[in-house]
């Protein structure tokens, strides 16, 4: 184990604290993967001036690393509330104690938490928590406040820095920022939608109609047993939303990924909000393997990346599919990505079909390496996407592998992926049209090699890390050096000018949901 002395050595030369929910290697998702290609590449000297601070369950006591020249500190993740006072780790050897310290430390925290000037909201989750589970869980993102044992981390480690820049990587490190101290800069980077839907998943998606404006009408979706349960739920969720916006609106400036959640942050954060569109860079070309891939054995492989739920519709993509997967012994269907209910749903349904053998799963596959190798040896990558994808990796290693992508045409998706050029857009839901414009790509080996070659070349001209994480950390050093913000870097006119018109000419076959 590390001492505390040679964990916090060196941290008064730290001028710029990047808090994130998780890090590499302990992350599962892209926007960890991207955060991590911009810090790493930018220049030694600003490097040195870094400190990333990330929180992981696991953890008993801080530990620091460095990864690729990024100094990391891992501290101890928060147990859910009303128990973040304390560690994850702490909360669960609670299980091991004697039933009266069980019972003490679990019900008094309970009771605390009632002391409080929102004890109705308190309530409102307590009760949802306790009594009326809604799908999803319950959200207490409105209930974060300084007792929680992440922030009086965050402030005992920039209590050592020299810190005067704070970077929040995503919604819960946006959230937990806002709280720190009004005299140091905060630059906030949003890479999901979870500002604009405060559902638990965020999908922007009410049962089939994608939603343009907020009405909290999903709560009867999740909470459908009771009027009360629903009337609590009703009022948990509003409070999350109004949190969140109040907390981006405390950061001085907002890097998004995407010109969809440009679009959807301007009508959060206001008209005057300084905001930078930076998109995820794709990757780095040392990743991908040249030459030749060993081939799946005949088979026509169409690989599917990405968290297993049901924003990303995997299930629905299989059901939908089932007689077209069967009709074709070569047709597999293969899964990268974690989610243990929605593959053991996938799993029943294909035994239940007869189509077991042509579906795989290769869960989370953490090296990049690897990753890319199944990208190459796949014939087709897949998004059958559901919610509206605020940036999304995929089409972007898929393009740096030189792959087609056929997907339906949601959100960010529309920027990443020019239909007829790069791979194939459809309507959103139109299954049958997916399924068409897979089997034309797997009859068509010259159109669908022609589109793989332009996808490399799109990406690499658009995605690269010059044009991508080189601009994050010049946005970083600009905003360091400079006592006043100008003005917006995308302005209204901007917004709804070029990034609707590059939005429009990607999807021809969408039908507006971005």
């Amino acid at each position: 184990m590390q001492s505390e002395a040679k964990i916090f050595d060196g941290l008064g030369a730290k001028k710029i604290v990047v808090v994130a929910d998780r890090y590499p290697p302990n992350a599962i998702g892209g926007a960890e993967v991207s955060l991590h290609y911009a810090l790493s590449g930018a220049p030694s000297e600003l490097r040195e001036l870094l400190l990333v601070v990330t929180f992981d369950d696991k953890l008993l006591e801080p530990t620091r690393y460095a990864l690729d020249g990024v100094d990391v500190l891992s501290m101890p993740n928060a147990a859910p509330w009303p128990f973040n006072f304390m560690s994850s780790a702490r909360h669960r050897r609670l299980g091991a104690a004697s039933a009266i310290t069980r019972v003490r430390a679990r019900l008094l925290p309970v009771l605390g938490s009632l002391w409080s000037a929102k004890i109705l909201e308190r309530l409102a989750a307590l009760g949802l928590r306790y009594f009326a589970n809604p799908k999803g869980g319950v959200l207490t993102d409105h209930l974060l406040d300084q007792s929680d044992c992440r922030y009086q981390a965050l402030r005992r480690v920039i209590a050592k820095t020299d810190c005067t820049m704070v970077i929040a990587d995503n919604t819960r490190s946006i959230l937990l920022t806002a709280l720190l101290p009004k005299n140091l800069r905060k630059i906030a980077v949003v890479r999901d939608n979870r500002f604009t839907c405060a559902r638990h998943n965020q999908p922007m998606i009410v049962g089939k109609t994608y939603c343009d404006k907020c009405t909290f009408s999903c709560t009867r979706e999740d909470a459908q047993a009771h009027v009360v349960q629903r009337w609590l739920h009703t009022l948990s969720i509003k409070r999350v939303a109004q949190r969140r916006r109040a907390s981006l609106r405390a950061f001085d400036a907002i890097i998004v990924t995407s010109h969809f959640l440009a679009r959807g942050i301007r009508g959060v954060a206001g008209e005057n909000a300084h905001i930078v569109r930076i998109p995820n860079v794709a990757g780095r070309r040392s990743q991908v393997t040249d030459g030749e891939v060993a081939t799946s054995n005949g088979h026509d492989d169409l690989l599917c990346i990405g968290m297993l739920n049901d924003a990303k519709g995997q299930y629905e993509f299989v059901r939908k599919a089932r007689y077209w997967i069967k009709a074709d012994p070569r047709r597999r269907v293969i899964f990268a990505g974690r989610g243990d209910r929605t593959k053991a749903a996938i799993q029943r349904f294909a035994a239940a079909n007869g189509i077991s053998d042509q579906i795989v799963f290769l869960d989370y596959v953490a090296d990049r390496r690897s990753l890319f190798a199944s990208i190459q040896r796949a014939k087709l990558i897949i998004l059958p996407t559901r919610w509206k994808e605020p940036a999304g990796r995929v089409p972007l290693e898929a393009g740096l592998a030189g792959k087609a992508v056929v997907a339906f045409g949601v959100g960010g998706l529309c920027e990443t992926i020019i239909h007829e050029k790069t791979g194939l857009l459809v309507r959103p839901g139109d299954y049958h049209a997916f399924l068409s414009a897979c089997e034309r790509l797997l009859q068509d080996d010259a159109f669908r090699t022609e589109l793989g070659e332009n996808a490399r070349k799109y990406i690499e001209a658009n995605y690269s890390e010059e044009m991508t994480s080189q601009r994050f950390v010049q946005t970083i050093v600009d905003f360091y050096r400079t006592p006043e913000l100008h003005e917006p870097v995308l302005s209204p006119a901007r917004l709804s000018g070029a990034g609707e018109a590059q939005a429009r000419n990607a999807r021809p076959q969408a039908d507006g949901a971005a």
